[in-house]
């Protein structure tokens, strides 16, 4: 699972130049020891898995992670002293609400002027393209169509 955060492409005053929208890309994995062995590797070998998406998970990328990023990234966010984010209903979701993310410095209300789409198709579309048999093998084309 990936968290991407992208944004609409605009124009850039203080470095007079076109931003590209990209906010960033974050995968949900961490590394464990294999706990059995197969014909590809011993038990004990370290692998890559997949953290499952509770709201807990959610809510510390969502604010420790995109929140930042956005501030850093986003052309001219600092100057309004808010960050929109536009997410869908999935039950993670449910926990980032409106008053947790003012509590942060960022504004949830404003959907008409959104900043920020979180989806995971990203990653979706770069498995299709790639043949991959592990993790470890996806994160590379999911990050390459990222930055094309």
């Amino acid at each position: 699972m990936f968290l991407v955060a992208v944004a609409r492409p605009r124009y850039d005053h203080h470095a007079k130049k076109m931003w590209d929208g990209k906010v960033g890309v974050r995968p949900f994995i961490r590394a464990a020891l294999a706990l059995r062995s197969s014909k590809n590797r011993p038990k004990g070998t370290p692998v890559t898995v997949p953290v499952t998406i509770d709201p807990k998970v959610y809510f510390d990328a969502v604010v420790n992670k995109v929140v930042s990023a956005i501030l850093s990234k986003f052309p001219g966010c600092r100057d309004r002293g808010y960050v929109s984010i536009q997410q869908d209903n999935a039950s993670p979701h449910k926990c980032v609400t409106t008053e947790l993310l003012h509590a942060q410095g960022c504004d949830a209300s404003r959907y008409e002027s959104a900043l920020t789409h979180l989806h995971e198709r990203l990653g979706e579309e770069a498995h299709m393209e790639a043949m991959v048999n592990s993790l470890d093998r996806l994160l590379e084309p999911v990050r390459g169509k990222y930055r094309d």
